[in-house]
This record gives structure tokens, C-alpha cells and sequence, in this order.
């Protein structure tokens, strides 16, 4: 499993990137919300890598877990976010290639 502190830290304090349309509250207690999908390490009492994980505001946290939606709806908000999250830290300098 990866895991990276550093990483994760970068999460804090942002906005939320998953902006669940009437659920999202914006700033408010962003922390990094891990993949729910197989793909990205997702197991049983496993967390995803953490490279797959996005800003997320409690409540859009709590949703993308166990909110009503169907599962196909969830990944689409988490795909889109991770997608604009990872665009976010390469144009604002916060990863680099080694």
C-alpha cells in the first residue's frame, strides 16, 4: 500500500474538489477522502493508495461513503475530482518528477 503523509497534507484546508451538486459545503473541515474503488487498492478494512485521494469537505466525505446514490454516480464525482485535484498540485507547483 502507499501511504504518504506529505501527501495527504496537501489536502488540508483547500476546497472541496468533489462539489457534490446540494451536498458540498465548500471550505468548511476539508480533509483527504480516500477512493472507494477496487481499482485504486480499495479492499475489505483497506484504504485506497493514498495518491487516490481528494480535498473533501465533510459532508461531500460522508456522502461519497455512504450516501444514497448509486455506486456508478459516486465514482463519477470521485473521478472528476481526483482529475481536477491532480491537474491542481502539477499547475501549482505542489508535485514534481523526480
Amino acid at each position: 500500500m502507499y501511504r504518504n503523509r506529505e501527501f495527504l497534507s496537501l489536502a488540508r484546508g483547500r476546497q472541496c474538489f468533489l462539489q457534490i451538486p446540494g451536498v458540498c459545503s465548500g471550505v468548511e473541515t476539508v480533509v483527504p477522502a480516500h477512493s472507494n474503488q477496487a481499482a485504486h487498492g480499495k479492499g475489505t478494512g483497506i484504504k485506497a493508495h493514498d495518491c487516490y485521494t481528494v480535498p473533501a469537505c465533510h459532508a461531500c466525505h460522508a456522502a461519497i461513503d455512504a450516501g444514497p446514490r448509486p455506486a456508478e454516480e459516486n465514482r463519477h464525482y470521485f473521478n472528476r475530482a481526483m482529475h481536477r485535484w491532480w491537474l491542481y498540485l502539477w499547475e501549482h507547483g505542489l508535485i514534481k518528477i523526480a
